[in-house]
């Protein structure tokens, strides 16, 4: 909520300032006393109900000074300030009427004065000792009811008040309320620069607008369900009046056919590796012979084609030859496990395979193979299916959270109203040339095919060997002239980073999108350093609406106080709404759902009927997408993305449900349970998993958890550690009874010939091992490493528990064994000293001075030795409040 890091000494605090007629005033006091409550707490109410619209925790604590000066004679005469403070529970989790939010505070107000000797500033010491943490309470109600604060006699005497503020430290809004002579003042003094440019304004309408509906006569307290701000009003009558028109074109093909008919020598695709350039004509071409091929073998208009052909030129022709036959095109990537090429084919009911020589694809059930080298070059002819908007142009999978990958279905009419609007947006002609750096599985290389060739542009279509390489993308762009960028964020760092190498700039780009992923702060200038002539866009959306549906236009300097780029403006034809858990539009700066509605909407989820209709609603008579995103509006219209609100994650612009992974890591063998969670290392994404060995011998022959074929494709597990065996660490605890027996054992026969009933405060330790040995039996198992630990207490244990020896003598002598050797023995103690060790050792190799580090409570020197000897760089000083260190 905080738009702008600001000192407590900076703040400057500003009024707000609002009147009720005395009319109205009557009306409010009639109702409270209606309701059997007081003024007070009914404005207190509607304070803490206009507050909860915009935290995130709808029950709080409210702060409330309370004047509660002693009537002892003696104190009468005396000058100081008597306020109290008390703190208010509030609770508006649940949408009630406004008369049951006003019984609840009410009873809770007159609760805290009957408890005021138990004063907020106790409390929250006592909340600050129990959490660990600083706990304020900065938002402020005083009640200043009574006598008018100025009076006619008042402003007679001294004049009217020219200028007044209340300003106290942590208190970030003050609520005042006085009497005035004509009704009530209500004052809000508020640090308005803690809070996001307009927030303050806002709440403050809102409450007002509240206060007026509760002077209102006609309305009952009971039908008065919350206070509605503004900006809500506004959202919800935006989205109610929001129209939409699809785009002209018939389908994704109709402007490339259009194209290779009126000049069929231009360069459409080029193959940067073998430097061959695909004109239009042979595209055109290529289109045909791959319809005649699906046609010879069945397929009809309407049947799904999976594409399972390495990235490339003929890759981007069978995905158009497809279309073009009047088929929907299923892309999947070459390195698709065959269980999850499998789950593919069943749910999107395809029949046929489009695949390559040099990497045929499996022989599944029920489909065609078709290799597609001499379809491309056949030259046969074919007519273009009739193709309606309406119709699925295309079927991209994305990760689903029980493992199985979902279909989204976007008609043609859905793509090419978002395609022919950013080109619009940005004048991409025949002129351009794109890079395809993205997976054809992945829906940003719908726009790099279907962007550029309906426009008579040209597009670099990088090959799998180079996928991963930087340095060739840099050659690319400055061989083939390259002006339009699109791809996820890590991309395009990749290429910045060979470019800065570089002393040539990348001078041709003019058009950078970026989109799936967090744009990095300091993206854009180092952009600006190696490509001064490339627009930077942020783009975002969801696959289920057509690539985009949100656009921000990045310039420098960007602000210091952002915390991301935001997300932007909807795109033309498209509209989007924040929406809360209960179906409502939230104010400005209240994060919620984002919903999408408008041209980009997909069909549904193949063959999921209800996954799609818990996902596609209708509401206001319109279709929307849930996209499980959280944002919020600024007050600008601007949105902001927070991120997911499910158990979903985008890596690299690909979202992976960490279900599935948790669901592949679990069938590993020898693999129990399972925990997957996302950690940012070094500013970057990593997944970590957490996993619970249920079978030692069947993990060591799947060669440890160090690869993991999961639904979605392959793990490969960077980093692997064993924290412990369990069986390992069972074993050891099972050694350490075993040991304790023996030494009770010994212990008690040393003790038979000293003839002692009373062993002072070792007694009831005495007796404890005299039950344990009775009911265990005998003990028959060999000494281990925790006889060594015991030994030198059982040896003098008859002198020390008859009081001939002090046990601290022990702790000097050579045989004494340091509890931190004896945890170092343990499986669960090597762990947590390695991790120790190499948290050490990695912090001191990153910083650049040397790294002072203090152990309190160390009890001997023997590990924190070892600690401090992991790296030179490391200054380790040790602290013990006993002697015996």
């Amino acid at each position: 909520m905080v738009r702008k890091s600001t000192s407590e000494e900076d703040l400057v605090f500003h009024r707000h300032r609002y009147c009720v007629s005395q009319e109205k005033t009557d009306v409010i006091l009639r109702r409270c006393g209606e309701h059997g409550v007081t003024l007070a707490a009914a404005l207190l109410t509607a304070y803490g109900l206009a507050i909860s619209k915009w935290s995130d925790n709808k029950h709080f604590l409210m702060n409330m000074p309370l004047f509660n000066r002693d009537t002892n004679a003696d104190i009468d005469d005396v000058v100081a300030d008597f306020t109290n403070l008390l703190l208010v529970d509030m609770d508006f989790t649940d949408i009630r009427s406004f008369s049951d939010h006003l019984a609840e505070v009410s009873g809770n107000l007159l609760t805290s004065m009957d408890n005021s000797s138990y004063s907020g500033v106790k409390i929250l010491r006592d909340l600050r000792k129990a959490r660990g943490t600083t706990v304020t309470a900065p938002i402020v109600f005083s009640c200043n009811l009574g006598d008018p604060l100025v009076t006619e006699d008042f402003n007679t005497a001294f004049g009217g008040i020219s200028y007044m503020i209340s300003q106290t430290p942590q208190v970030l809004l003050d609520f005042q309320a006085f009497n005035a002579e004509n009704g009530l003042e209500f004052i809000w003094d508020a640090a308005d620069d803690m809070f996001p440019e307009g927030l303050i304004d806002e709440i403050f309408a809102c409450f007002n607008e509240g206060i007026e509906k509760l002077a209102d006569s006609s309305i009952s307290w009971e039908d008065i369900r919350g206070f509605e701000a503004p900006s809500q009003r506004r959202h919800r009558a935006e989205a109610e009046s929001f129209e939409f028109v699809f785009s002209k074109r018939r389908n994704m093909t109709e402007g490339i056919i259009s194209h290779a008919e009126k000049t069929p020598d231009a360069p459409a695709i080029i193959d940067p590796v073998k430097d061959r350039v695909y004109t239009y004509g042979e595209v055109l071409a290529g289109m045909k012979g791959i319809t005649a091929a699906l046609r010879k073998n069945g397929m009809k208009k309407g049947d799904t084609v999976a594409v399972f052909v390495p990235r490339g030129a003929e890759c981007i022709i069978s995905e158009i030859g497809v279309i073009y036959g009047g088929g929907t095109y299923v892309p999947i990537s070459i390195s698709q496990p065959a269980e999850r090429m499998k789950s593919i084919l069943s749910s999107s009911d395809c029949r046929y395979i489009l695949c390559s020589k040099q990497k045929p694809a499996d022989d599944f059930e029920n489909t065609v193979r078709i290799c597609i080298e001499d379809c491309i070059t056949s030259g046969e002819e074919a007519e273009p299916a009739e193709i309606t908007g309406d119709e699925t142009a295309y079927i991209i999978f994305t990760s689903g959270s029980t493992g199985t990958p979902k279909g989204v279905q976007i008609s043609h009419k859905a793509a090419m109203s978002t395609i022919d609007e950013v080109n619009r947006m940005y004048s991409v002609t025949s002129a351009d040339r794109a890079i395809g750096v993205s997976s054809n599985d992945f829906d940003l290389s719908v726009y790099d095919i279907f962007g550029m060739l309906n426009e008579g542009a040209s597009l670099v279509a990088v090959p799998d060997e180079i996928r991963r390489s930087a340095r060739d993308w840099y050659d690319i762009i400055r061989k083939y002239n390259v002006t339009v960028w699109n791809s996820v964020p890590t991309l395009l760092k990749m290429l910045l980073i060979d470019a800065r190498q570089e002393s040539e700039n990348l001078d041709s780009l003019r058009l950078v999108m970026l989109s799936g992923d967090w744009i990095d702060l300091d993206l854009p200038q180092k952009l600006s350093e190696s490509a001064p002539d490339a627009h930077m866009v942020s783009l975002g959306g969801a696959t289920e609406a057509a690539i985009w549906s949100n656009f921000f236009d990045v310039s420098l300097p960007v602000p210091a106080h952002w915390a991301s780029i935001p997300y932007g403006a909807p795109l033309p034809r498209q509209f989007y709404r924040v929406v809360d858990e209960k179906g409502a539009d939230c104010p400005d700066y209240v994060s919620g759902e984002l919903w999408i509605g408008g041209s980009g909407v997909a069909q549904g989820y193949v063959g999921d009927n209800e996954l799609t209709a818990s996902k596609f609603v209708t509401d206001m008579g319109k279709r929307w997408y849930r996209t499980g995103d959280s944002g919020q509006f600024w007050n600008d219209g601007t949105i902001e993305f927070l991120g997911r609100m499910d158990n979903q994650i985008k890596v690299r612009g690909h979202r992976i449900e960490l279900g599935e992974i948790e669901s592949a890591v679990s069938d590993f063998g020898g693999i129990g349970n399972a925990v997957v969670c996302v950690r940012d290392h070094d500013g970057t994404k990593q997944i970590v998993a957490f996993a619970v060995c249920s079978d030692r011998d069947a993990l060591a022959e799947n060669g440890g958890l160090k690869h993991v074929s999961a639904p979605f494709g392959d793990i490969a597990v960077s980093e692997y550690d064993k924290v412990y065996d369990k069986a390992e660490e069972t074993e050891a605890i099972r050694q350490a009874d075993e040991a304790y027996l023996r030494g009770a054992e010994k212990i008690l026969k040393a003790l038979e010939s000293e003839k002692a009933d009373d062993y002072d405060i070792y007694t009831e330790a005495v007796e404890s091992w005299k039950k344990d040995v009775s009911e265990r039996g005998e003990n028959t198992g060999e000494e281990n490493d925790f006889d060594r630990f015991t030994a030198p207490f059982i040896n003098k244990a008859a002198d020390i528990l008859c009081g001939r020896m002090n046990a601290n003598e022990l702790l000097l002598s050579e045989d004494f064994v340091s509890p931190n050797v004896l945890a170092d023995n343990m499986p669960r103690g090597r762990y947590l000293n390695g991790m120790i060790r190499n948290f050490l050792r990695r912090v001191s190799e990153s910083s650049q001075r040397k790294l002072k580090v203090l152990e309190v409570g160390a009890r001997d020197c023997a590990v924190s030795s070892e600690f401090a000897a992991v790296s030179d760089n490391i200054s380790y000083t040790v602290l013990d409040k006993t002697r015996f260190s």
